[in-house]
């Protein structure tokens, strides 16, 4: 029984460290963050409800962290940043976003290489235990 429902335990722990590691540990972040959390809304365009993983918000100004943290074995694509990018056009009009993702499986080359331009940051779990 608790195996069937583990990842999606998991993915909520997973959620709460990436959060922690943002708010305490991780060094040289583009911003001073006042808070991180999660965030839920409604986008205007789709009348879905959305939920990005991780908003962290500013002391001061209007840059924000984007991020999305996926406790799964395979590697996440491109489409991943894709949809991010997507969500924090709906969390916020006007803004800087810098994304981030954390991923236990790994990242596709595709996502890699936009890591390597400096789209996105990557983080695996052997980054946030280093």
């Amino acid at each position: 029984a608790v195996k069937k429902h583990y990842p999606d335990y998991m993915g909520l722990v997973f959620e709460k460290i990436c959060q922690e590691y943002l708010s305490r540990y991780a060094k040289n972040l583009p911003i001073l963050l006042g808070s991180v959390g999660q965030w839920w809304g409604t986008d205007s365009k789709t009348r879905k409800e959305i939920q990005i993983d991780i908003v962290g918000t500013p002391v001061e100004g209007n840059e924000y962290i984007i991020g999305s943290c996926k406790y799964r074995n395979e590697k996440i694509g491109i489409d991943e940043l894709e949809l991010i990018q997507n969500y924090a056009s709906t969390f916020r009009k006007d803004g800087v976003f810098h994304y981030f993702i954390f991923s236990k499986g790994g990242f596709t080359s595709t996502l890699l290489e936009a890591g390597n331009r400096g789209e996105v940051t990557l983080l695996s779990l052997d980054d946030l235990y280093a």
